[in-house]
C-alpha cells in the first residue's frame, strides 16, 4: 500500500551506544553523517534538557541530514511560510515553492534580517524533485481545497488521535497511487477538517461521510474511518447514531482479527509504518469504546472483555519520522518497575495502562461505593504517577509544543480522583443531575464512610490539577474532544466548591478557574455542537447556584436542593457538613452565599 523507505534499526543501537562512550557532540556528527534521521527523535535518544552544547549542534545542522546513508542533499535552510506552519518540508524555490504551486496555494517568505537571501537557499534534492513532476488529475482549486481540509484535521484533531498515517505519508501515498483505497477515510477526515474551516459547510461532507460508508468492506483503514466518524458525531451530540457507527467499527475490528499481535504483520505489507498504524488503530478504538461507555454512564463496554495481545504503539515522534522501534509488549510494560535502567514507553501506552484500571475496576450494577474501591483507584493513580519517566510527567515537549495524548491521559487521572466527591462536603445540585450533556461524577449511592475531610481535600486536589492543567499556555482547541465531558463536569465541581467551601480569600481564584473552564467549552463550542450545549447547561447550574434567577426563593430553593441531596446521599443534615462562615469574613449578601 505504502512505498517508504526504511532505516536500519542498527542505528537506533549505534546511537545509543555513540552517546554513552563518546559524548553527545560526537553522536551528532556520526549522525550526520549516517542516516536522516528526524532531529526531534534523536534529540529524545541522545540529547538529554542540559547537554546545551550538543543541542545547539544538532539544531545548526538539522538540515544537512541526509536522506539516506552516503546520499548527499542540498541545504535547505530557508522555507516559507505555510511550509513551516505545517512543520514540513520545502525546497525554498521563489516564486512559490514547489509543494505551494501544485496545491495552488499563496506561497510566502518571511523577509530577511541581512536584506536579502542566501543564493544556497533555493536548492533541492533530486528526490523532491522528482514528486513535483507528479501531477494531479483533479483542478488545483479542488485539490488546494482537498488540502487544506486535511490539514485542519492534521492540526487539530490527529494529536490527541493519532492513529491515521502522518500527513506526509499520507501525500506520498495520494501521489503515487491513483487506487489508493482511502476514499472513505478520506471523506471521514475532509467532514472532520471542514468542522475547523469558518469557511467551510461541513453538510455536504458529512452527506458524502454517510454515503461512502454505507455498506463499508472490512478493511483496517475502515476500521479507522468508521471510529473517526463516531467520534466526530458523538461530540457533533449525535450520540446515538455515534454508538452505532462504533459498534459497526468494532464488529469489522474482531472479525479482521485486529486484536491479535499478527495482525499488524500480516497486514502490514511489510512496511513498518503501516503496521505501527494498524496496532495504533486498535488502542483507539479501545480507548473510544471506553470513552463512549464512560460518559453514558454505561456499566461496560464491548471491548472490555476481548483478548488484546497487540504490540505497544511507539511514541508519535518516530511514527512521524517513519523509524519505528521493534515493538514492545504488555508484558515489558507491566514489568518496567523491576528494570535496572528506567524503560520508556509511548504515551499511548500510558495512556492505555490507566484505561484498562478504569475498566478493570468499573463498578457493577447494583455495587455501592466503599473505601475499598476509593482506595485501589488512590493507589492506582499515586503509583502511576510516580512510575512516569522524567519526559512523560510534564505533557511538554522539548519544543515547547504539548504531548496531545499525555495531556488527556493527565486529565484523565485526575478526573478518577473525583471519586471521592461523593463523600465529601461537595453536595449535588439538582441542576447539575438534570444534566443532557453530561452527567455528574461519581455513583450517588446510600453511603456511610467516614473521613469526610480527607475525601473533600483530595476532590479539591484534582480540581487544582485539572486546572492547571487546562491552564497552560497552548492551543487549547488541538485537546481531545473527550476533555470537553471532563472540562464540564469539573465546573459543576468548581461551582459546588464556591457555593460550599471558598471564602473571600480563594473565591476570586474559584471563580476565574470556573471561567476558564467555561471559556474552553464555549471555545470547543465553536466547532463542536456537544461543547457549546455543554457550556450553556455549565453556565445554567452557576446561574441557579449563585442565585442570579431566583433571588426572591434563593433560601428555600438552596435548602430544597441540600435536603434532596442529602437524601440521596443517605445523610440526615447536608448542612452540618459544610465549615462554618465567618459573617466579617464574607462580602456577600447573606452568610454562606457568595456571589461576584
Amino acid at each position: 500500500m505504502i512505498g517508504l523507505d526504511r532505516t536500519p534499526m542498527k542505528s537506533i543501537v549505534e546511537i545509543q551506544r555513540l552517546g554513552r562512550v563518546r559524548g553527545m557532540e560526537k553522536v551528532c556528527k556520526r549522525i550526520f553523517a549516517s542516516h536522516g534521521l528526524v532531529v526531534k527523535w534523536v534529540k529524545s535518544i541522545v540529547l538529554a534538557p542540559h547537554h546545551t552544547t550538543a543541542f545547539n549542534l544538532l539544531q545548526t545542522h538539522q538540515h544537512q541530514l541526509p536522506m539516506h546513508p552516503g546520499q548527499p542533499l542540498d541545504r535547505v535552510a530557508l522555507a516559507c511560510l505555510q511550509c513551516r506552519r505545517r512543520h514540513i518540508k520545502c525546497d525554498a524555490t521563489q516564486p512559490p515553492c514547489s509543494r505551494c504551486r501544485r496545491e495552488g496555494k499563496e506561497c510566502t517568505y518571511q523577509a530577511s534580517r541581512r536584506g536579502g537571501l542566501d543564493n544556497g537557499h533555493g536548492a533541492a534534492s533530486s528526490q523532491h524533485r522528482g514528486l513535483q513532476q507528479v501531477s494531479c488529475s483533479l483542478p488545483s482549486d479542488l485539490v488546494a481545497s482537498r488540502n487544506h481540509l486535511l490539514e485542519l484535521y492534521y492540526e487539530y484533531f490527529w494529536p490527541p488521535f493519532p492513529m491515521t498515517l502522518p500527513y506526509h505519508f499520507l501525500q506520498q501515498e495520494l501521489e503515487r497511487k491513483i487506487d489508493h483505497g482511502l476514499e472513505a477515510l478520506l471523506a471521514v477526515m475532509q467532514w472532520i477538517g471542514s468542522l475547523y474551516s469558518p469557511l467551510t459547510t461541513p453538510e455536504p461532507y458529512y452527506e458524502t461521510v454517510v454515503q461512502v460508508l454505507h455498506q463499508p468492506t472490512s478493511s483496517p483503514i475502515n476500521v479507522q474511518a468508521l471510529t473517526l466518524f463516531a467520534l466526530g458525531q458523538h461530540h457533533c451530540d449525535e450520540r446515538e447514531a455515534a454508538r452505532t457507527t462504533l459498534d459497526r467499527a468494532i464488529v469489522i475490528a474482531l472479525q479482521l482479527r485486529m486484536n491479535e499481535q499478527e495482525f499488524a504483520r500480516q497486514h502490514g505489507e511489510r512496511n513498518s509504518v503501516l503496521e505501527e498504524a494498524w496496532r495504533r488503530t486498535y488502542y483507539i478504538l479501545y480507548n473510544v469504546d471506553q470513552e463512549f461507555s464512560v460518559v453514558a454512564r454505561i456499566l461496560n463496554f464491548v471491548l472490555a472483555d476481548v483478548v488484546n495481545t497487540v504490540d505497544l504503539p511507539c511514541d508519535d515522534f518516530m511514527y512521524e519520522s517513519g523509524v519505528i522501534p521493534p515493538p514492545s509488549t504488555w508484558k515489558d510494560y507491566e514489568n518496567k518497575d523491576l528494570e535496572e535502567i528506567e524503560p520508556v514507553f509511548s504515551s499511548l501506552t500510558y495512556a492505555h495502562d490507566l484505561r484498562t484500571f478504569v475498566a478493570s475496576v468499573r463498578i457493577s450494577q447494583g455495587r455501592r461505593l466503599d473505601e475499598d474501591l476509593i482506595d485501589s483507584i488512590d493507589v492506582k493513580v499515586a503509583s502511576w504517577q510516580a512510575l512516569l519517566p522524567a519526559c512523560k510527567k510534564d505533557p511538554f515537549y522539548l519544543d515547547g509544543t504539548i504531548d496531545e495524548v499525555m495531556w488527556q491521559a493527565h486529565a484523565s487521572a485526575a478526573v478518577l480522583m473525583t471519586i471521592h466527591r461523593p463523600v465529601s462536603a461537595l453536595p449535588y445540585t439538582i441542576n447539575e443531575l438534570a444534566t443532557a450533556s453530561f452527567m455528574a461524577l461519581g455513583p450517588i449511592f446510600p453511603i456511610n464512610i467516614p473521613l469526610q475531610a480527607t475525601h473533600t481535600a483530595r476532590t479539591s486536589k484534582a480540581l487544582d490539577d485539572y486546572g492547571r492543567l487546562l491552564a497552560i499556555a497552548c492551543t487549547r482547541e488541538r485537546h481531545s474532544v473527550f476533555s470537553m465531558c471532563i472540562t464540564a463536569q469539573m465546573a459543576a465541581i468548581q461551582i459546588s466548591a464556591c457555593k460550599t467551601l471558598l471564602d473571600s480569600i480563594t473565591m476570586p481564584l474559584g471563580r476565574n478557574r470556573l471561567r476558564l473552564f467555561i471559556g474552553y467549552l464555549s471555545a470547543m463550542g465553536r466547532y463542536w455542537p456537544l461543547g457549546r450545549k455543554m457550556a450553556n447547561e455549565v453556565k445554567a447550574i452557576a446561574r441557579s447556584t449563585f442565585g442570579r434567577e431566583q433571588e426572591n426563593i434563593e433560601g428555600m430553593v438552596t435548602e430544597e436542593i441540600d435536603a434532596e441531596v442529602g437524601e440521596m446521599l443517605g445523610l440526615k443534615n447536608l448542612q452540618e457538613l459544610v465549615p462554618a462562615r465567618d459573617p466579617r469574613n464574607c462580602d456577600c449578601s447573606r452568610p454562606g452565599m457568595c456571589e461576584s
